[in-house]
């Protein structure tokens, strides 16, 4: 059984609209699970009335963020049973193709342990990502195929990180590394998870003849400032709890540092407010402003 985990907080109209693309899946066997991070009731109401019989809805009695709601998703979907666990951001529209190579794939291959379908930008129809490199010395990482048609020769690629807003899981994956890593709360945490599985000897691969299409960050955009915090402080703090040489760590904080005041000399002035976000990265702790409900 394929277990899918939809997130969702105070978007209930991209959250049904992911909803009605999931039950156009009628190749694979598939329970659907919302998990809602402690939305307001109006928002909670909506997702309830949408919802068929055998659909589950997990109340979460607060919000910490997109490994913590995925986690408890997870966590249901093992105690239940599930074979395949498909975590995916509720800004994603799938069809009844998404995910059956994606699956056909993991029974293949024991040694890939994550996959994804190609994810095209919903807009335009273009490649979003179809493969992820990450430069762990510049603390960035680069989506591969970008802005390309979505036209692949090759049925698979094998990668280094898979996007969080579409991941398909063996369900024994979660044992062997772990879930989702909470401290980071949004952005970078499933960069550590695919890190990790990479140096355990696993595999992840993206499935090039099929995909989703995804609208963009669309809950975390409506507060202002809040990628961008997490973004910079999450790439410090990935850097701090994956790399232990003080020379790694002394060059990609320097090249950040750099990079930051250039920019801030240039373009946005914002060289003070940076290296906060950064310090933050550092010492592991979230600034007030940035706390979720």
């Amino acid at each position: 059984m394929v277990y899918v985990i939809v997130l969702n907080y105070n978007n209930a109209d991209d959250t049904i609209q992911c909803i009605l693309s999931i039950r156009t899946i009628n190749n694979l066997p598939y329970r659907l699970v919302i998990v809602d991070n402690n939305s307001d009731c109006k928002c909670v109401e909506k997702i309830k009335k949408s919802l068929k019989q055998g659909e589950i809805l997990i109340e979460n009695n607060k919000n910490s963020g997109y490994a913590y709601g995925n986690n408890i998703g997870i966590k249901y979907a093992k105690n239940a049973g599930a074979d395949y666990i498909i975590v995916l951001n509720n800004d994603v529209i799938v069809n009844e193709l998404s995910f059956k190579q994606s699956i056909e794939l993991l029974k293949m291959n024991k040694e890939i342990i994550c996959c994804s379908p190609v994810v095209l930008n919903f807009d335009n129809k273009m490649v979003q990502t179809a493969g992820n490199r990450i430069d762990t010395y510049r603390l960035v990482g680069k989506s591969l195929y970008y802005d390309l048609p979505f036209d692949f020769s090759s049925d698979f690629f094998c990668t280094e990180s898979i996007s969080g807003s579409c991941m398909v899981f063996r369900s024994s994956a979660f044992d062997i590394i772990g879930y989702f890593p909470e401290e980071y709360v949004m952005m970078w945490e499933e960069t550590e998870w695919c890190l990790r599985a990479i140096k355990m000897g696993y595999k992840l691969y993206y499935c090039l003849k099929s995909y989703v299409e995804h609208k963009g960050s669309a809950t975390i955009n409506k507060r202002a400032g809040m990628m961008r915090y997490y973004y910079e402080r999450n790439r410090v703090l990935f850097l701090m709890r994956n790399f232990k040489s003080v020379f790694h760590r002394c060059i990609s904080l320097a090249y950040i540092t750099l990079s930051c005041l250039i920019k801030s000399l240039f373009i946005n002035k914002e060289f003070i407010k940076y290296l906060k976000y950064y310090n933050d990265g550092l010492n592991n702790k979230i600034c007030s402003i940035y706390k979720l409900s």
